[in-house]
């Protein structure tokens, strides 16, 4: 443990806490001026429609959860193409579930607000909430991918500014904009408003970064040289004197690719051994083709399990 990190993981929790707040006040705001434009009525819509997010939302969180997990360990490992698919896996699953979901209410939407103890008055207002609020997030679904995409490369401010934009600053922008106007039928009008406008911010941002519009998932996900780097080590080990350049060679190597010190130090040492043994005793690997895959077994061993422990204590 070290306290140097304390602030990194502070800085990286800031777009989510900013997140969570934005979304409360925005709560308040809206309730607020659904009061105000369509009484209580409006105001149980609004109910109904947070009581079936919450069903939702529950049941998309653990796969989100999943795909931002497998997102991470691609940008540790810096594997450009695993990142792109998940990044589109999880984009286009949103956007198909949210336009699947929001078809469905516009038809059923009555049916579905009448189990949660709706009348007929508060239903239909509901159906309305339902439906746009859905399509709206047709719009959010690639942003909301974005951000957390953008902090793990280290976009940290900007990741922050498109949090606090589409959950609190479009929101009242739209709400405020709108409501005078078109009542509580622009109110629920803000939630395609605000995604929209947040999903050309995103544009913006991507545009900004690269000085042109983006091609590709490489320009989207801002993707520089350092996640296109070539993986590949060569080693030749003929006799006694190539082994000193392995131990030289693997942790270079493996720095290069974001292991810490203290692993590139032991897979090194390990490897010096036990390529110095494997060429004095000329058993066991027959060819360099055979060395190459005993080279990557052990170094996958060592990474991966931290097994430095066991095998340095056989040096």
């Amino acid at each position: 443990f070290s306290f140097k990190y304390v602030g990194k993981i502070a800085i990286k929790g800031v777009t989510g806490l900013l997140m969570t707040l934005g979304s409360s006040v925005r709560g308040l705001l809206l309730n607020k001026q659904l009061v105000i434009y369509g009484g209580t009525n409006a105001v149980a819509a609004m109910s109904v429609l947070n009581s079936i997010l919450m069903i939702q939302d529950a049941a998309l969180m653990g796969g989100a959860n999943v795909i931002s997990m497998h997102y991470s360990v691609a940008v540790g490992e810096k594997d450009p193409d695993q990142m792109k698919r998940v990044f589109g896996y999880e984009a286009g699953m949103n956007i198909l579930i949210m336009g699947i979901i929001g078809l469905i209410l516009s038809v059923f939407g009555q049916d579905v607000a009448r189990i949660f103890g709706a009348d007929d008055t508060i239903a239909r207002l509901a159906q309305i909430a339902i439906v746009e609020y859905h399509f709206g997030q047709m719009f959010f679904a690639v942003m909301y991918m974005s951000i957390p995409a953008y902090q793990c490369l280290g976009y940290t401010r900007m990741s922050t500014i498109m949090s606090i934009s589409s959950t609190l600053i479009f929101p009242i922008i739209f709400i405020f904009l709108l409501a005078p106007i078109f009542g509580v039928a622009g109110i629920w009008g803000a939630f395609i408003g605000e995604g929209v406008l947040s999903m050309l911010m995103n544009l913006f941002f991507v545009i900004k970064n690269r000085k042109h519009f983006p091609k590709n998932l490489n320009d989207w996900l801002l993707l520089n040289d350092k996640y296109s780097a070539d993986r590949v080590m060569n080693i030749t080990v003929d006799n006694v004197e190539d082994v000193c350049k392995v131990s030289q060679s693997v942790g270079e190597f493996l720095k290069e690719n974001g292991i810490d010190d203290r692993r590139c130090l032991m897979s090194g040492l390990c490897m010096e051994e036990m390529a110095a043994n494997i060429v004095e005793a000329n058993h066991f690997i027959k060819s360099r083709h055979d060395f190459a895959h005993f080279l990557q077994f052990v170094l996958v061993v060592c990474c991966k399990y931290d097994l430095f422990h066991i095998i340095s204590s056989n040096l």
